[in-house]
């Protein structure tokens, strides 16, 4: 008797098909099986222990073919035998048939059938015929398993008879296409007034990868008041009703980087006693990750319901206050402005580092951040400058003197390139060290040195120029109130807007447990004026009794 195994993967351009078969030999040794298989079978493999090989013989069973397979020795009792082989499947095939593989000369023959899909692919069955019916994947014996896949298929079955076929419709999906750029995390954060108005703060860690632009909507009547990309202020372009934000690689390699913009709206008045406070976010062209939204109610204002596209995670408890004087401003902008100047002398340290390394565009961007982030320091900020301004123009003479080496290679004014010209790769990210760019340098003579440093020169003056510094504005958002967090794992949508409807209850400020010692006081004192005038009037009235006597 024998039990088979029949997996089956379904691929772009093939069928691959593994089949244990484990026999159970009574009575008399065996040297030799036989097993059939289908016609169009390429590559047929056998393995098993001492195999000496197989032949595919002429005599023909149905829609198979007949195999046999010669031992070394005869076995008696339990052996495995695992074949491997192979179906061609078009590339415009819409269905296809699998016969059963199994073993000629048994007495009893228990068969199973897995099929999965890969790549693209799915399949489905059309219909399933009588000798076949569905099985768990978890019921077929283990020994069976060998050497085949550990996953669940895709379909399970268990065959009545040894000879069947299965039809299988291919589904094939068309290939889904990369996202140019990943958003890793947002998080928003909303004050509300007591008149309704909402300012609104917008953090996102972005990895840019080929994206130059991150577009996005805010919501009807919104003012969008400035953007930070990695702490430097940005200026945006108007396209439409769309914002365009400039996105840029992180100096730190692999980190992702981060995009900052605030903007404000009047949603609606939430008003006395029960009220409705609707929030509507901005909506971006990319999917969403890791979405937190802070929403900061006025003290007096409860939350009763809400509904909308995140979910609450809870409340901050208790209630918030903010000073809003001149000193405590002052104080916070004094922080601020000494955590940017740690940012930026590691910005600087990681420009140094990086040039050293070769990493050039990562190099400039970190010196740009250092210059950028270092306005308040006017020594420091001097430095960062004029490093930067040093590696841009180092960087546009090696760019002028290796095309010019190049070229004049090209056009056969030199035989062959020079032996100490090193070999750059052309492209965005070029790299290479301050050695190489000291032998691309060197190459030219001392007069062509000197026009093509004023050639750079020139150039980079004409990039300055036609930059436009956006002012830095930073506001600070007067975090007070009754805090509540909602929360999102994803949005795959693009364009799909963030939305919060809150209904709200204005509660009185009077509370009878706060003024209970007040009241305490006033009940007595009250108690001490009534006695003391009662005193005073039982005085005068024994006085006249006295007088009259």
């Amino acid at each position: 008797q024998v039990s088979v195994l029949q997996d089956v993967t379904v691929r772009e351009g093939q069928i691959k098909v593994v089949a244990n078969l484990e026999y159970q030999i009574e009575n008399s040794g065996l040297k030799r099986f036989v097993v059939s298989l289908p016609e169009p079978a390429q590559g047929v493999r056998f393995e098993g222990a001492d195999l000496v090989g197989s032949v595919r013989l002429d005599t023909a069973g149905g829609t198979n073919r007949l195999w046999e397979v010669r031992l070394g020795r005869r076995v008696i009792g339990p052996y495995s035998l695992q074949v491997f082989y192979g179906l061609v499947l078009g590339e415009d095939v819409v269905s296809t048939r699998l016969w059963g593989a199994r073993a000629e000369g048994v007495n009893l023959h228990r068969t199973y059938l897995t099929v999965r899909s890969g790549g693209r692919l799915n399949v489905a069955v059309r219909e399933l015929p009588a000798e076949l019916q569905r099985a768990d994947w978890q019921l077929i014996p283990n020994g069976l398993r060998r050497g085949v896949v550990v996953s669940e298929p895709n379909l399970a079955f268990r065959a009545l008879q040894p000879e069947f076929g299965l039809e299988l419709d291919v589904i094939r999906h068309e290939a889904a296409l990369v996202l140019p750029a990943r958003v890793e995390s947002v998080k928003l954060t909303s004050v509300v007034s007591e008149s309704g108005a909402v300012l609104t703060q917008v953090r996102l860690r972005v990895y840019p990868g080929d994206k130059r632009m991150l577009h996005l909507k805010l919501p009807a009547q919104a003012r969008f008041w400035f953007a930070f990309s990695d702490q430097r202020s940005i200026r945006p372009w108007l396209e439409g009703d769309e914002i365009l934000l400039p996105l840029e690689e992180n100096s730190r390699p692999g980190e992702p980087a981060s995009l900052e913009f605030y903007y404000s709206a009047m949603p609606g008045k939430s008003g006395s006693g029960t009220g409705h406070q609707r929030l509507v976010g901005p909506e971006f062209d990319l999917p969403l990750e890791d979405i937190t939204w802070d929403v900061f109610l006025p003290a007096p204002v409860r939350l009763t319901d809400w509904t909308g596209s995140l979910q609450l995670r809870g409340e901050g408890g208790g209630v918030r206050t903010a000073q809003l004087d001149v000193q405590s401003y002052i104080e916070s902008e004094r922080a601020k402005e000494q955590a940017v100047a740690r940012d930026a002398e590691t910005y600087l340290q990681l420009a140094n580092s990086l040039v050293r390394e070769g990493a050039q565009q990562q190099a400039r961007q970190a010196f740009k951040s250092a210059w950028g982030l270092s306005q308040h320091d006017e020594a420091f900020n001097e430095d960062a400058r004029v490093q930067l301004e040093n590696l841009r123009l180092q960087q546009a003479l090696v760019g002028l003197n290796y095309w010019r080496n190049n070229s004049m290679v090209s056009s056969a004014e030199e035989s062959a390139p020079q032996a100490n010209q090193p070999r750059l790769k052309a492209g965005r990210d070029v790299q290479y060290t301050q050695q190489e760019a000291r032998q691309i340098l060197e190459s030219g003579s001392q007069d062509e040195n000197a026009i093509l440093s004023r050639l750079a020169e020139r150039l980079i003056r004409q990039q300055e120029g036609a930059r436009v510094r956006a002012p830095a504005i930073r506001a600070s958002l007067p975090e007070q109130g009754r805090l509540f967090t909602f929360t999102r794992s994803i949005q795959v949508d693009t364009w799909a807007g963030l939305n919060l409807d809150l209904k709200t209850r204005r509660v009185s400020s009077f509370s009878w447990r706060s003024h209970l010692p007040l009241a305490a006081g006033l009940f007595l004192w009250i108690f001490l004026m009534l006695a003391l005038s009662r005193g005073r009037r039982m005085a005068v009235r024994d006085s006249g009794v006295q007088s009259m006597a």
